[in-house]
């Protein structure tokens, strides 16, 4: 029981009939795309290989044969970034403090630690999608908006202009979304050469470019007579779908955005 003495008579209480423990959202969608490598250096390399394809030259019989191009290597090294992060448990976060949820418990050390642990693991986890995130993206930030490492930069290869879907066109010539998407996947394709077989392309969304998408008069009709149609008749915030040959998705954020 809760004695509130300042406001009635020491010996009435108050019950405490619910305790909330209000969080926000970890977002984590991108924790299956990554594969964790634990390493004990502060730097890591990564070594590329690459090779061509070329033609072979007909040649008279007994003539000279063409020299194949020797294969080139590529070594670059990274810097592991530090991510350090501490907290610390005063004498007066526990004297004389009620425990979370309980009517007459006091604080336990164990039980603030753990919270205190939790909170720091939320943290952390919140940072490595930060950095999954931005790797998608081609530029790494940090915390404060800096950039740690420009993929595009760090691999010299150049950035794709961004692709304009018009999704938002009212009245969108049949066939258009679909044309736009297969020149989307030919330009992947090519991007990747061979170093990805038999891979499936998976989209991430905004809300808004994911609200239009659903919304659209082509993905609508494809979906319209085929079982999966319960997908857009049903919740499809945050949701997923197949279409054109790319696995769309909605990404969750922050709750702040």
């Amino acid at each position: 029981m809760l004695q509130d003495i300042f406001n009635q008579d020491a010996f009435n209480a108050l019950s405490l009939t619910a305790a909330i423990n209000k969080g926000e959202f970890l977002p984590s969608q991108l924790g299956d795309v990554f594969t964790a490598i634990p390493v004990n250096t502060k730097t890591i390399v990564v070594e590329e290989i690459g090779d061509t394809l070329s033609l072979v030259q007909s040649a008279p019989r007994g003539g000279i044969p063409g020299n194949r191009a020797e294969e080139k290597r590529t070594v670059r090294s990274f810097e592991v970034p530090h991510l350090p992060l501490e907290d610390r448990l005063n004498a007066d976060e526990i004297e004389g403090v009620r425990a979370f949820g309980s009517e007459t418990q006091m604080e336990l050390i164990t039980q603030k630690v753990q919270r205190k642990a939790a909170r720091l693991r939320r943290d952390v986890e919140l940072t490595w999608e930060n950095l999954r995130l931005g790797a998608i993206k081609g530029t790494i930030l940090d915390a404060d908006g800096s950039t740690l490492y420009n993929l595009f930069t760090e691999f010299g290869v150049s950035q794709e202009s961004e692709v304009d879907f018009d999704l938002d066109n009212a009245s969108p010539a049949s066939g258009a979304l679909r044309k736009k998407i297969a020149q989307t996947v030919r330009l992947v394709c090519k991007n990747l050469k061979g170093a990805a077989p038999g891979y499936r392309l998976r989209a991430l969304c905004g809300e808004a470019f994911w609200d239009d998408l659903i919304a659209h008069s082509e993905v609508r009709e494809t979906y319209l007579n085929w079982q999966a149609a319960q997908d857009l008749r049903g919740g499809s915030a945050y949701g997923r779908l197949s279409f054109g040959g790319i696995d769309w998705e909605e990404y969750r954020g922050t709750d702040d955005g």
